[in-house]
């Protein structure tokens, strides 16, 4: 796994246009000789991988691909809704992915809503949107 590792670090980003093992260390790989040497103007190539990262034409296409498959859902009060029984280390092996259906008792916010449970959470019976699968009941 290691190697996996530096060999991703020695990858040229496709945004910055510097290897990470560049810009964290300074040193410049050169794969074709195999050699290694230590930039000495490291602010510098920051700097220039820094502007890189902020052009316009690099954010819109990790947007486009991000919101690729995304699904815009908005619940409403009344609706039910599957909810994450969380982390899937936190669970048994049969242990069911989601709970539910919940009845939505109120829309906080539009990613926050409060859920009616059984059983009430440490912090409590709100949940955000990624957390919740709408229930066909």
């Amino acid at each position: 796994m290691n190697d996996c590792v530096n060999e991703y670090n020695n990858t040229i980003h496709t945004v910055t246009k510097f290897t990470p093992n560049h810009l964290m260390n300074g040193f410049k790989i050169n794969i074709i000789k195999d050699t290694e040497t230590i930039d000495n103007n490291l602010e510098e190539t920051r700097k220039i991988a820094f502007k890189n990262s902020k052009n316009k034409k690099n954010h819109e296409r990790n947007e486009k691909y991000y919101n690729k498959n995304k699904i815009n859902i908005s619940f409403k009060s009344g609706d039910f809704v599957y909810v994450d029984s969380g982390n899937s280390t936190n669970r048994n092996k049969l242990d069911g992915i989601r709970l539910g259906p919940f009845k939505i008792i109120t829309r906080l916010s539009n990613v926050l809503y409060e859920i009616e449970t059984p059983y009430r959470r440490l912090e409590s019976n709100v949940y955000h949107i990624s957390k919740l699968y709408p229930a066909h009941v």
